[in-house]
């Protein structure tokens, strides 16, 4: 039986959170299905919320599940580089993505603010 290997493209994108800014430049995940997220050493606490744009310039909204609560990535560890799955929701259909230091309750939409500027690496595939 014959094997055929399907190897999806990679990229790996950098997005920066500005010194007391909540939101990070914007990434192209179009044509993606998974992705991981290495953080920076230092993270000021708050978990990380999407948002979402059909354009790269357009106006970016709250990426939230069915349930309505953003979608996010919870339990960030605030003094190591850490990498963490992004959950699968944020792939089905939005083609920009910009990283969002939000409150880490669930239903809270509040900006954390970072207190340098953080660089986030963001491996799509």
């Amino acid at each position: 039986m014959a094997v055929t290997n399907i190897k999806r493209l990679t990229q790996v994108h950098t997005s920066v959170i500005a010194n007391d800014q909540a939101e990070g430049s914007a990434i192209k995940i179009e044509g993606h299905q998974a992705g991981v997220v290495i953080m920076p050493v230092a993270w000021t606490a708050a978990s990380l919320g999407f948002k979402v744009c059909d354009t790269e310039n357009g106006t970016y909204v709250i990426l939230r599940g069915v349930d309505g609560v953003p979608v996010q990535i919870t339990g960030i560890v605030t003094d190591g580089s850490n990498a963490y799955k992004i959950p699968e929701g944020v792939f089905e259909g939005p083609i920009w993505i910009k990283p969002w230091s939000k409150h880490a309750t669930a239903g809270t939409i509040t900006n954390i603010t970072q207190d340098a500027a953080r660089t986030l690496k963001i491996i799509v595939s």
